[in-house]
């Protein structure tokens, strides 16, 4: 169960992969459809419990597709766990030890049990009546490295290479820069927002940006859960000390 190579088996070493991961359930998928099943109705009125296991491609976009079932219990069991898989929202896809995105097989186990879906089904109302009277976004922002505020601005700052003098009287001069985080965590768009005028500071951030590593994207968590992009506006000071 879980990620394998798209020859069936699992990874020789995931250390040198960085395998798939969904915003709410992360590397646990069996969890998004315990969570999220509708019991087929005359299955559950007669407590009839079983399983079902799925596997499917996880493509380049972190998508789902060519989906099969390899066991199940019950025909409906199947239909249900089908219909969650095409409903999946993209996950961070499976990338090689050099980053590059890659496609991947991903198998899971589906337990079909009662009297845990209904405990779920009671337990769900409670959450979803706490959610319609709250007033909190349930978001996490994205994040670069370690996560601290200033995570971004110091990588940016610690590779720049400048002539102080071109300051002239001024003792420090401050850009700030747009940057563009998609739901994948990528550097998608860079733009200076207020330049100090010299152009080859403004192509030194802008290149050192570029070549960041990925952010950890912003996530929402309602519903299933999903990756967004994000826009931060990060400002760098050039000093003449």
């Amino acid at each position: 169960m879980g990620a394998l190579n798209l020859s069936g088996k699992p990874f020789k070493d995931e250390e040198k992969v960085e395998l798939p991961r969904w915003a709410v359930w992360n590397w646990d998928l069996e969890k998004y459809f315990v969570s999220q099943m509708e019991y087929p109705k005359h299955l559950l009125e007669r407590n009839k419990a079983g399983y079902s296991v799925v596997m499917f491609t996880v493509d380049t976009l972190g998508l789902p597709r060519d989906i099969s079932l390899l066991a199940t219990t019950q025909e409906d069991f199947s239909r249900a766990v089908i219909r969650l898989v095409e409903e999946l929202p993209h996950c961070l896809p499976c990338r090689d030890e050099s980053g590059k995105r890659m496609e991947c097989l991903y198998a899971v186990y589906v337990p079909f049990l009662p009297q845990h879906y209904r405990d779920r089904v009671k337990a769900d109302s409670i959450v979803e009546e706490v959610a319609r009277q709250s007033f909190v976004e349930w978001e996490a922002t994205s994040y670069f490295q370690d996560g601290k505020l200033s995570a971004a601005q110091d990588y940016i700052t610690g590779r720049l290479v400048y002539d102080p003098s071109l300051l002239g009287d001024k003792q420090q001069s401050r850009e700030i820069y747009m940057i563009r985080i998609n739901s994948y965590g990528e550097v998608q768009e860079v733009k200076t927002m207020r330049s100090s005028g010299v152009e080859d500071w403004n192509k030194q951030v802008i290149e050192i940006i570029k070549s960041m590593s990925r952010w950890t994207p912003a996530i929402s968590y309602r519903g299933k859960g999903e990756y967004r992009e994000s826009v931060w506006a990060i400002p760098i000071f050039f000093k003449k000390k």
